[in-house]
């Protein structure tokens, strides 16, 4: 079984902001943000509409923010 080791708390991937070069804050999964019901709803269904083209069976979208700048960026985590 695989999984997001960002969304479990066992890898923090640290990035830097390609506008100011500041460390990035990895803010969540980009489905959590879609309404108030999706941290709840699914994965198998979220997997499908996160807005990114990747197969959602080996990876997961993260929104990472920059709070120098305000820049914001999807990456996608391998799963473990």
């Amino acid at each position: 079984m695989s999984f997001c080791p960002n969304c479990n708390g066992m890898n923090e991937n640290m990035y830097t902001c390609s506008t100011c070069a500041a460390e990035m804050i990895d803010t969540g999964k980009v489905v959590d943000y879609l309404d108030n019901y999706s941290p709840y709803l699914d994965m198998s269904i979220l997997e499908q509409v996160d807005g990114v083209q990747h197969d959602p069976t080996s990876s997961c979208i993260h929104l990472y923010y920059c709070s120098s700048c305000g820049e914001d960026y999807r990456i996608e985590v391998p799963y473990v």
